[in-house]
């Protein structure tokens, strides 16, 4: 099992007992340096969330941003996640994909498993299963628990017609190459 350590949408330690104990887990870390930074940021706001509340439990009235300053932060907001949405295709975890590749091909030369099993979303993992597939010679198979391309995501529907077009053309590839 090759498992990422960002941050997840959903995420339940308690489903890892349901794991057998002969299963390996290697771990890959994700982010590149933009994600890094947005990681850092986001950090820095829940800290901050978290002085407003305990001022505000201690009788302090918190400062509010102004309406225009709300609307500028909203406005930038919606530019970098469709700047996001453009850079990063298949998805957010592309970067883990790379390093996830690496390490499940060093796995599978040692261990020769009989077929890779790539769930998503992320589809990422659908592209380092290929990858893996393509340098190791072993059949993948592609485990769909969302559509892709079909209903979009909030992230899928912020890409350009022309993002959107490649992922269609990525997943006609996935599709062609897996067993």
């Amino acid at each position: 099992v090759i498992a990422g350590d960002g941050p997840r949408e959903r995420h339940d330690p308690e489903l890892l007992v349901l794991v057998p104990p002969d299963v390996e887990i290697i771990r890959v870390r994700g982010e590149d340096l933009w994600q890094g930074i947005q990681r850092r940021r986001a950090d820095r706001a829940r800290q901050s969330d978290a002085n407003v509340t305990a001022n505000a439990d201690q009788g302090r009235t918190p400062l509010s941003p102004t309406a225009e300053g709300s609307a500028f932060r909203a406005r930038l907001r919606e530019l970098v996640r469709r700047a996001e949405s453009c850079w990063y295709h298949p998805d957010m975890q592309r970067p883990w994909a790379r390093r996830a590749a690496d390490a499940a091909t060093a796995a599978c030369r040692r261990q020769r498993p009989d077929v890779l099993w790539a769930t998503g979303p992320p589809f990422s993992t659908f592209v380092a299963a290929r990858e893996v597939s393509r340098r190791t010679g072993i059949p993948y198979v592609l485990d769909f628990r969302t559509s892709w391309t079909i209903v979009p995501s909030p992230f899928e529907a912020k890409r350009p017609w022309w993002a959107q077009r490649l992922d269609r053309r990525l997943l006609r590839s996935l599709f062609k190459h897996a067993s």
